[in-house]
């Protein structure tokens, strides 16, 4: 097999996020005192491409792939976890600072604009915050002046593809779809993003987006599933919709709860809940075919370049990884997610000494935990048991019960609850049994 053609799986600290730089995979990631960028190709063979001084403080970083090579942002606030961010630069690793500045704005304002990610296609790489200003846009690009300037409103996200550039604007609060020429400078089309109450327009659950290289734009939007007394009841799903600038209107896709969205030459690669694990498909705006590239407990970050798609992805363990592939389709895998399965059928019962055996089973591996559920309105909280087992294994768990929860054992059956570990959300399962006496306490 070609090694172009090749899978790359790198184990990496958790939220590391992957980008395609050509056939190989790119990451980076913070060791003694520094923000490492590291490069791994085909064959296994990895390599440093440079690194980031980290100031005092909390830094917060991104990647992107240019024609100049790797660039990396850095956020950094202060010790004291204030709203105000400090410093803001964007360097060329081997080269020169960018951007090196203290934002002008503080509050929330100044996390909106610039604990943002910046973005490249290999090409072109542009960044929010010209000159610490949030209504311009760093473009690194041949032929492409370095400052481009959206008015009226603060950058808050953006993509490029070729010559096309794509950014949701914050004007009046209100986000805002912006998809501009960059060769021309002139703006190409705007779309309002559907205002909903109860779903905000930054932060964690802001929109997501990608642009295409023939300004062909794709925008997954926050909305409420179903609202009880004016409130969220389902959580948030996705309206994903595109916008081209031959047809600059919303055009619905039928997808639901996307996650991560990336658009290039035509494919559109997204992250799906698929019962109790996540989905990496791709599909065409036209909805066919729909391929499933990658089923995980969950996959964030994608990043699509031609023929090849990068995503982040956590095992039912815990364990954080970046990937490459092809565009291909993966074995089916019928899979039951994380679960955890208690072996023992029925009441589980407790001995003399006050101990209760658990025996337990994680088909595809888990992290979770054992503890005793409803004891009374006062606490009764027993030693806690937390676990983990690799794909396939098998425990046998003992829980030693407080002296005051052995005395409720003996008067009345107890509840122990197993779970998986609740991160990995939807994939997580929990199993309750109840507790009783080996011999009941004599009269």
């Amino acid at each position: 097999m070609p090694a172009a053609a090749q899978a790359i799986t790198v184990r990496v600290p958790d939220s590391t996020v992957g980008h395609l730089r050509g056939d190989r995979l790119v990451w980076g990631q913070e060791d003694h005192g520094r923000f490492l960028v590291k490069e791994a190709d085909a064959a296994g063979k990895r390599r440093n491409l440079g690194s980031v001084d980290l100031l005092a403080g909390r830094s917060v970083f991104d990647l992107a792939i240019g024609g100049d090579g790797v660039f990396a942002a850095r956020t950094t606030y202060p010790e004291s976890f204030a709203e105000r961010a400090e410093r803001y630069t964007v360097t060329a690793l081997g080269g020169s600072a960018l951007i090196d500045c203290a934002p002008p704005i503080s509050g929330f304002e100044a996390s909106d604009v610039y604990d943002r990610r910046i973005a490249g296609d290999g090409t072109t790489v542009v960044s929010p915050g010209a000159g610490c200003r949030g209504d311009a846009v760093l473009v690194r690009s041949p032929g492409v002046p370095d400052r481009f300037v959206l008015e009226p409103g603060a950058v808050v996200d953006q993509r490029v593809d070729g010559d096309w550039l794509a950014a949701i604007v914050d004007i009046d609060r209100a986000a805002v779809l912006v998809v501009s020429d960059l060769r021309t400078q002139r703006e190409s089309y705007r779309i309002p993003l559907t205002a909903q109450e109860g779903v905000p327009s930054f932060g964690p659950n802001a929109p997501v987006m990608d642009v295409d290289r023939d300004g062909t734009a794709v925008v997954g939007e926050p909305r409420v599933v179903r609202k009880v007394d004016g409130h969220a009841a389902d959580g948030l799903g996705c309206r994903l919709w595109w916008a081209s600038p031959a047809d600059p209107r919303p055009h619905d896709l039928r997808l639901a709860r996307c996650a991560e969205v990336a658009l290039h030459d035509g494919v559109l690669a997204l992250t799906l809940r698929d019962g109790p694990q996540s989905a990496l498909i791709t599909t065409d705006l036209a909805q066919r075919p729909r391929t499933t590239v990658r089923r995980a407990p969950s996959i964030t970050a994608v990043d699509l370049a031609s023929g090849r798609v990068a995503w982040s992805e956590q095992s039912c363990r815990l364990a954080s990884y970046v990937r490459t592939a092809p565009l291909r389709p993966e074995r089916d895998r019928k899979t039951p997610g994380c679960v955890v399965r208690v072996l023992d059928r029925g009441p589980l019962r407790m001995d003399a000494r006050g101990r209760v055996r658990v025996r337990v089973a994680c088909p595809n591996g888990c992290v979770g935990t054992l503890y005793v559920l409803r004891c009374n309105h006062r606490g009764c909280i027993p030693r806690v048991v937390d676990f983990r087992l690799a794909h396939g294994g098998r425990r046998t768990i003992v829980l030693h019960l407080t002296a005051q929860t052995r005395r409720l054992v003996l008067r009345h059956p107890r509840k122990v609850l197993i779970k998986t570990d609740a991160r990995l959300g939807p994939a997580g399962q929990s199993v309750v049994r109840t507790i009783v006496a080996r011999h009941p306490a004599r009269r």
